[in-house]
């Protein structure tokens, strides 16, 4: 006589928990994707608030002297750099796309228009910024724009 195989209910458990394991995990992806947009939204002050500094050092430095290049070049680089929580965070957060981020967007043309700015390239994205502070690492998304002077 042969031995048939057949399932158990221990069978039964071990694959409901590894259902259950791979539920969990995207549920859990999920959550932290939504955590991570929800996190950025707040901080759009913050990338806004940097990008004009970074325009206004750039134009300052020019004024006092220590920046020639506009002496024969428009076209200058922008920035903004965030600290993040982990680095899964830097990692999910340079994923997303200029489209998504349309609150920075909205904010940079108007800081453009302001300051009589253009924008030099249209495929922007955030960037994996490393960054050590008295020998601690820090996340960090930066955040990079390629402007000229209109």
């Amino acid at each position: 006589m042969s031995k048939e195989s057949h399932m158990t209910a221990e069978d039964i458990y071990k694959l409901r928990q590894k259902r259950l394991d791979v539920i969990n995990k995207e549920t859990s992806q999920k959550k932290s994707e939504r955590e991570l947009k929800a996190s950025l939204k707040e901080r759009v002050p913050e990338v806004l608030e940097k990008l004009e500094e970074s325009i206004i050092l750039s134009f300052n430095n020019y004024a006092e002297g220590r920046n020639s290049k506009f002496d024969n070049s428009d076209d200058f680089t922008i920035y903004a750099q965030l600290v993040m929580k982990s680095q899964y965070h830097v990692d999910e957060g340079v994923k997303l796309k200029m489209e998504e981020w349309s609150e920075i967007r909205n904010g940079l043309n108007q800081l453009l228009e302001k300051y009589q700015l253009v924008l030099q390239d249209e495929d922007h994205r955030s960037y994996r910024y490393p960054t050590e502070i008295d020998g601690q690492r820090l996340f960090c998304i930066g955040f990079i724009f390629y402007v000229k002077l209109n």
